[in-house]
């Protein structure tokens, strides 16, 4: 079976969309992968059969000049990448639609089509089907349905985040730009024969709001990883430790602050919280966590040193935005970092909005000591530190969860026979 999958990033194993179709794919029998990537990049993995990259600055100077072919094929070798784009950068930390806007038009006009590679691509390797990640992007639904319509063979649809609803306090330029990507996401959704999607509530509504089948996945774990998870171990830190990695949002400061200061009014010399992250934080939201005594920040650290760092800590810590526009990103997703922390076997901390899939998992199956509600911080934060709360049951929970919805074989097997049924209907 040959599987054609259109992304909007590199296939590289160190980000994320590399990091959770490798976990889907990986090891997979009688299947050959084909990547087109929409962005340039490194390409870190051992799934793919072929790979074609093209990319905003590609693009755009096939506009400048018609010879020029914006695609190319990616050799697994190949550690000089050019990684340039500006605009790429610009429109994702700004978050300003005009730059969306403009990076729609050059690849509206851009010579992408034309592409010999991409041709050669679709045409002479003829995948048999389309496995399709789904992206909240004008520009993304453009090409996927561009080829689509090329290749005209099934097509199955892949959803991680909410893309189709519109989120909160939206400006009206960015509001009729979402209308606009509506109506693009539902002719692609339309297309698809089910859609695969990471959150329950997004199968349920989904579901509803397209008349489409929708099957839940996510990130797997072999039966060997789930037996080797180790023993809930006895703390030697004097203060307790919490360690935080990953990036810091507004949302993510605040919880950040509610947890350090209710540490330092209450429970100081009990417990501190270590930051590692990349984020580049505001002047006054680093004056405000360096002012906290709980809380010590460690800058960025590479892969490797996170796996060491978190076997060091008494508790992990999750956090989840309380905020509107927090929740509407992250009430229908699931962050695959929550699989690593249950696989660490150290006691999770996770706070955050019952609304959100994640948290409600963690709080449904009895997996973390959870702070749904800011108000309860002080009580529950009491519990954990003073030795209150039963994490031995939330570690047979987490086995029991991760053999029940985690089995990597399952999840694999479910892909694969629904992808083989799909083209033995055709």
């Amino acid at each position: 079976m040959k599987i054609l999958i259109i992304s909007g990033t590199p296939w590289d194993n160190s980000n994320s969309f590399g990091n959770t179709f490798s976990n889907l794919f990986a090891g997979m029998k009688n299947v050959e992968i084909y990547n087109i990537s929409c962005q340039n990049g490194l390409s870190n993995n051992n799934i793919t059969f072929k790979e074609v990259q093209m990319s905003d600055k590609s693009v755009l100077k096939s506009i400048l000049n018609p010879l020029y072919d914006p695609c190319w094929e990616v050799e697994k070798s190949n550690k000089e990448i050019d990684v340039n784009q500006a605009l790429s950068v610009a429109a994702i930390k700004k978050r300003w639609t005009i730059f969306f806007i403009i990076r729609d038009l050059i690849w509206g006009i851009g010579r992408w089509k034309r592409s010999k590679v991409l041709k050669k691509l679709i045409f002479e390797h003829k995948p048999d089907i389309i496995y399709l990640p789904i992206y909240a992007s004008p520009r993304m639904c453009n090409i996927q349905q561009y080829i689509i319509k090329k290749l005209g063979v099934p097509v199955v649809g892949h959803i991680s985040d909410d893309v189709y609803n519109i989120p909160p306090n939206l400006s009206f330029l960015g509001k009729r730009y979402r209308i606009h990507l509506q109506k693009k996401l539902k002719k692609l959704i339309n297309s698809c024969e089910y859609l695969e999607v990471f959150a329950q509530n997004m199968a349920d509504e989904y579901s509803k709001k397209f008349d489409i089948p929708c099957f839940l996945i996510g990130k797997g774990v072999t039966q060997e990883k789930i037996a080797s998870i180790p023993p809930l171990k006895k703390s030697t830190n004097k203060p307790l430790k919490i360690i935080y990695t990953g990036n810091i949002s507004q949302d993510r400061y605040s919880i950040l602050h509610l947890l350090g200061t209710t540490i330092d009014a209450h429970f100081k010399g009990k417990a501190v919280i270590d930051i590692y992250t990349q984020s580049i934080l505001p002047e006054i939201m680093l004056c405000e966590l360096e002012s906290i005594d709980s809380i010590e920040l460690k800058g960025a650290v590479s892969g490797e040193e996170v796996l060491k760092i978190q076997q060091s800590a008494d508790f992990l810590l999750h956090a989840e935005g309380f905020s509107d526009k927090s929740i509407f990103e992250t009430k229908m997703s699931f962050s695959t970092k929550i699989i690593d922390y249950m696989l660490s076997g150290v006691p999770i901390l996770a706070v955050g909005p019952s609304e959100v899939n994640s948290i409600a998992v963690l709080q449904n199956f009895d997996l973390a000591a959870v702070i749904s509600n800011p108000e309860d911080t002080k009580n529950i934060l009491n519990d954990l530190l003073n030795g209150n709360v039963d994490f031995n049951k939330k570690r047979e929970n987490i086995i029991d969860y991760l053999k029940t919805y985690r089995d990597l074989d399952t999840i694999q097997n479910g892909i694969y026979n629904r992808l083989s049924d799909t083209l033995n209907k055709q």
